[in-house]
């Protein structure tokens, strides 16, 4: 059996997989599966993984009718067979030491999931600002394992939490013993499946190596035109299954508190793709999502503007009134 299974949606990528797959095969680490899922591809990637799995028998495929993304996801964990799980997208690409780094180090902590960071790279004609890696991996590396909801309380009050789960390396066990699976029918399916992977988790570690390469292209699932309709349903749909999730399960308040702004940001997300008469209670609970977050930055802002004071006063006070009375302020004594 295998240490690591690759999970690998495929659908009409012809011309991006070959790319993929040479990335997995030069991978320095060498007791991989590949789990390749054709999810009825109209296009010549079936003839492309038949060509791999004919040369090298770790890679295997899985034929299936087109169900999308998390649909073909579903179907390769089915199939796993490996210690850990990683996810990659067929018109991207892993780093040459990925899996080998991603095992060691997980084997190392012990895990249920290892974050990771990726690199993206830019088609031509695509936008640079529709992905900005600069906007994660901002709060440094946590090596030592946390419980999933405080690391995700940590990360998303910096603005740091991100849904990929390409940036995740699972241990298998976990995974299956949680039950967890992918949303399917709906796109945005990630923003699900990590938050509720993450509070799930016992052990959680991060580090900010790139060991992914995001390819971000035309045509893609987030940069095609996919109708407005699919993306509102997507995040709405998020919304709902996270807040039946935290309907059974509970935190500290200070996650908690993350987790409304999580909610409350999906629902600002879907408030750009709202049909010319949309429904009005949808449209309260949108502004009511907005006023927390001003809410909510307005009270971060005030708290971090009393502990600059705190924290500024005594050098003032030393500097107006010397270091006697300073001492004296601060101790409570006049000496």
């Amino acid at each position: 059996m295998p240490e690591v299974s690759v999970i690998i949606p495929v659908y009409n990528v012809e011309k991006y997989l070959r790319e993929c797959l040479d990335s997995v095969m030069a991978q320095t680490f060498t007791d991989f599966e590949a789990i390749c899922v054709n999810d009825g591809s109209t296009d010549g990637s079936l003839a492309i993984l038949e060509e791999y799995a004919a040369k090298d028998k770790r890679f295997k495929i899985i034929n299936r009718e087109n169900g999308g993304l998390s649909a073909a996801r579903n179907s390769g964990i089915q199939q796993a067979s490996g210690k850990y799980v990683d996810f990659l997208d067929s018109d991207d690409m892993l780093t040459p030491d990925a899996l080998q780094w991603l095992y060691e180090t997980a084997e190392k902590h012990t895990p249920d999931i290892l974050q990771f960071a990726w690199r993206s790279f830019y088609e031509p004609g695509v936008s640079q600002d529709l992905y900005s890696d600069k906007d994660f991996f901002k709060s440094g590396e946590y090596p030592s394992p946390l419980a999933g909801a405080e690391l995700f309380a940590l990360l998303a009050r910096h603005n740091d939490w991100n849904s990929s789960v390409c940036s995740r390396f699972f241990r298998t066990e976990f995974y299956r013993s949680c039950a967890l699976k992918f949303h399917e029918g709906i796109i945005h399916e990630d923003e699900i499946f990590s938050l509720i992977a993450d509070l799930l988790s016992q052990r959680v570690i991060r580090f900010n190596k790139p060991c992914y390469l995001r390819r971000v292209r035309q045509g893609s699932t987030m940069t095609t035109g996919m109708s407005a309709a699919r993306h509102l349903k997507g995040y709405l749909t998020a919304h709902e299954d996270i807040t039946a999730f935290l309907q059974t399960h509970h935190y500290s308040a200070e996650v908690e508190n993350m987790l409304q702004r999580r909610l409350a940001c999906l629902l600002i997300s879907a408030k750009k793709y709202l049909p010319e008469q949309p429904d009005i209670s949808l449209v309260r609970q949108i502004a009511e999502a907005e006023k927390f977050i001003a809410d909510a930055e307005a009270a971060d802002e005030k708290a971090n503007r009393t502990f600059s004071e705190r924290l500024l006063s005594p050098l003032r006070c030393l500097k107006e009134n010397g270091l006697r009375y300073t001492l004296g302020r601060i101790f409570g004594r006049n000496s």
